[in-house]
């Protein structure tokens, strides 16, 4: 357990230095998108996807405190490149623990489904499909 939590790490590490991650570490200006200068715009565009979000509500998808988190960090002026780290840095506790959970337990957790497709269909090998 200890060498797969170095070997996360150590990757995370590398990919954060070397900037081969996924995330946006900087603002590109000739994509015609610039940052919100100032809090009014931020929350400007957070209101507006609030509100494009409201049907999904009922859904159970809502925003929650990353979803500000981001607009923070910025106006703080932490540089972009610590966004996910940070992000990772508040979960690592509960995935570690999840991971203990799971090998203690010899169970792999897996969230809830609700299937709703055809049911009792029959089956067909997969050299006729």
């Amino acid at each position: 357990m200890f060498w797969l939590i170095t070997f996360i790490i150590i990757v995370g590490g590398l990919t954060r230095l070397t900037d081969s991650g996924l995330s946006i570490t900087e603002w590109q200006l000739f994509t015609g998108i610039l940052p919100p200068f100032n809090e009014t715009q931020w929350l400007q565009i957070l209101e507006a996807v609030e509100m494009e979000m409201e049907p999904y509500k009922r859904l159970g998808v809502a925003a929650n405190v990353d979803f500000y988190a981001g607009v923070i960090y910025y106006l703080l002026n932490i540089p972009h490149e610590f966004f996910v780290p940070i992000f990772a840095i508040g979960r690592i506790p509960g995935w570690i623990v999840s991971v203990i959970e799971q090998y203690t337990n010899n169970i792999l957790i897996r969230p809830l489904l609700d299937y709703n497709g055809p049911e009792a269909l029959k089956y067909i090998p997969i050299d006729k499909r």
